[in-house]
């Protein structure tokens, strides 16, 4: 079976709404439409919880989900020129947060790490794997612009999945309406398909996704679902 969700950085549960993002519009739609949508949130947005929008979530699961969008969301945050003992300090303040929000909201979000701008060094990646991250979320032109010459970005992209510094990355890619390439190219490399935007991406409605839903629809078995679900199909 082929794996899909799409992917909206930044939103969080302050309210029932994100910009143009409506999560029980969202729900309703994927519903009808047969996709998941996957919100990438900032762990230091995490302080307020909307309870009706966390019970949005709890309700509508196969529909809703959550994963970690850096920290603080600063500047290459996860790519950024710091010792190590700091940037871990970074990222286990990412986890500490999340599990607030978790314990607080009930709500759970998948351990999987999307960078804030695709900015993620290897260094990084390594200490992901050692705190318990179960995997990242990155584009390819992401991972080849902020690690220089590393040997391993001569092949990336090219299997299910990648082991970077001992942790899981899986590719995603920007949406569009022209975006119907990348999906049929993730298809046919078996991974998983996961066009990601922010919330201007659907100001005019959520028509886009629902025709990219019916076009991954359309080329077999799909498993629609949360990123925890999915990095756990890729295991061996």
């Amino acid at each position: 079976d082929l794996r899909a969700c799409f992917m909206f950085d930044d939103p969080n549960l302050h309210w029932r709404t994100y910009g143009f993002v409506d999560y029980e519009q969202i729900a309703a739609h994927a519903q009808l439409n047969s996709y998941h949508v996957c919100f990438a949130t900032i762990p230091l947005d995490t302080w307020f919880v909307h309870k009706p929008t966390a019970a949005l979530f709890r309700q509508y699961r196969d529909q809703l989900s959550l994963l970690i969008h850096g920290n603080n969301h600063i500047s290459q945050e996860l790519a950024r020129p710091c010792g190590e003992e700091e940037l871990k300090r970074d990222l286990q303040q990412a986890l500490r947060r999340i599990d607030e929000f978790e314990r607080r909201s009930g709500v759970e979000v998948s351990t999987v790490m999307a960078p804030p701008h695709g900015a993620c060094g290897e260094m990084a990646l390594g200490l992901m794997a050692q705190l318990g991250f179960e995997a990242a979320c990155i584009s390819r032109g992401s991972l080849r612009h902020y690690n220089g010459e590393a040997a391993w970005l001569r092949t990336i992209g090219m299997k299910p999945s990648d082991m970077i510094g001992g942790l899981t990355v899986l590719p995603r890619f920007r949406i569009s309406r022209t975006c119907h390439n990348s999906v049929l190219i993730a298809a046919l490399l078996n991974q998983p398909i996961i066009p990601v935007g922010h919330h201007h991406d659907i100001s005019d409605g959520l028509h886009l996704l629902g025709e990219l839903a019916g076009y991954v629809n359309s080329l077999g078995a799909v498993r629609w679902g949360d990123m925890k679900r999915i990095v756990r199909s890729h295991y061996a």
